[in-house]
């Protein structure tokens, strides 16, 4: 663990954040989805197994965020599971 507590400073910068005006979160429509074209593009041209996992994790987030599901553990275990390819995908147990 670093000297510092990252989760401390983490819900300061939170609490300090004007998330009303923060660029960022602004709802601008977009005619282009830059990350499904990274996955299309030069994701897929190395490795397309790879780009056909995070596109699947990405839709299901998509679809999840439409019928504004409750950010769970339990949703984004099933997103990492996805990319992962794996059964499980456990929470980090240490700084990231």
């Amino acid at each position: 663990m670093t000297a510092t507590d990252s989760l401390s400073v983490w819900l300061r910068v939170r609490r300090e954040t004007d998330w009303h005006s923060a660029p960022a979160l602004q709802r601008i429509p977009t005619d282009h989805d830059g990350f499904r074209s990274w996955c299309e593009g030069p994701v897929r041209r190395r490795d397309p197994i790879r780009a056909g996992r995070l596109l699947a994790a990405y839709n299901s987030a998509c679809e999840d965020a439409a019928r504004r599901s409750p950010l769970s553990f339990a949703l984004l275990s099933g997103w990492q599971r996805e990319v992962l390819a794996s059964p499980r995908a456990p929470f980090r147990v240490s700084d990231a």
